[in-house]
């Protein structure tokens, strides 16, 4: 009736299950079942399908910026590969957001994937967001390596992942990051005390924004590795080059590093774009060498993953 709530303005969440009818119309709304505003930013969850009839019919219309299609399932395991992965769950929109790992899936070099895909319910949802603090239930000292895998493509919606702030705090021993093209976001302090960090291979076009210490301050030579042609770009955004990081362009696969133990040397091995603009396996850069050898052999070329890299750069 009218009036029921008109006084609730410190409604967070509503969920309504009035769905339209035949006709995609929806019940009349009677005047003032709500207020006018709300306090805060309200969520109004409706029916999966029905936010047009919402969003167009007289009195409805009025929260037309509140409506999310479908529900939220606030804590749920994903299905499958990464059962040890909770998530928050937007059903409308095949969404999640992680929350936290409960038990580490690494490799024996230390790397820990975040899928950019995950099954819930049978159905496949897009990671969105990574949430603050997500590896604070295991043992961060096992992590080295961190890939962010890039969502598969959906042609009916524009795909982003955000990394919230304190995301990865207190990775200590994390090294190598490899970022998705679809990154737009990452917040402050998101890898907080992750100060062994040497590399960052980041594979969006646009640099995504970032704070000033969302990475922190380190005496480490960190080298970021960007798309081709991307260079400026990062360059000239905010707080991406900072604190003597060094930039080269090409999709960043791994760090190679020679088996001979009187001679240790080290590759960035990078693919480019061909005339398709596909990447291929391209060059490597010799970023470190620490023999004590007056003669030192550096190879012309290096494999990584059964690809053959040309060593083009030998860095200082």
């Amino acid at each position: 009736g009218a009036g029921a709530f008109c006084n609730s303005v410190a409604l967070k969440t509503i969920y309504c299950d009035i769905n339209k009818d035949i006709d995609g119309k929806l019940i009349e709304y009677n005047d003032n079942i709500f207020p006018a505003s709300f306090n805060v930013k309200t969520e109004i969850f409706i029916p999966e399908g029905s936010i047009s009839a919402y969003q167009g019919q007289d009195g409805w219309k009025t929260y037309f910026d509140n409506y999310i299609e479908g529900r939220r399932i606030p804590e749920a395991k994903a299905d499958g590969d990464y059962a040890k992965m909770t998530f928050e769950f937007m059903t409308g929109d095949h969404t999640a957001t992680l929350k936290y790992v409960t038990e580490l899936d690494v490799t024996e070099d230390g790397l820990v994937r975040i899928p950019g895909n995950v099954l819930y319910d049978g159905k496949t949802y897009t990671v969105k967001k990574i949430g603050g603090s997500v590896f604070r239930n295991v043992d961060k000292s096992k992590i080295k390596k961190l890939e962010i895998q890039r969502p598969q493509d959906d042609p009916q919606k524009y795909i982003q992942t955000i990394i919230d702030a304190n995301a990865f705090d207190g990775c200590g021993k994390l090294e190598t990051i490899w970022l998705p093209s679809t990154l737009t976001s990452i917040g402050a302090e998101a890898f907080k005390g992750c100060t062994a960090i040497t590399h960052i291979g980041c594979m969006a076009e646009t640099p995504a924004d970032i704070s000033d210490n969302s990475f922190p301050q380190t005496t480490n030579t960190i080298y970021l590795l960007v798309p081709d042609g991307a260079k400026n770009d990062y360059v000239n955004k905010d707080y991406w080059i900072q604190g003597g990081r060094k930039i080269f362009e090409g999709k960043f696969i791994n760090v190679k590093s020679t088996d001979d133990a009187d001679q240790p040397l080290s590759f960035i091995c990078l693919d480019h774009k061909n005339d398709e603009g596909e990447y291929v396996p391209g060059t490597a850069i010799l970023t470190k060498s620490t023999t004590s050898k007056a003669d030192v052999v550096i190879p012309p070329t290096v494999s990584i993953n059964g690809n053959t890299y040309t060593v083009t750069i030998i860095d200082e």
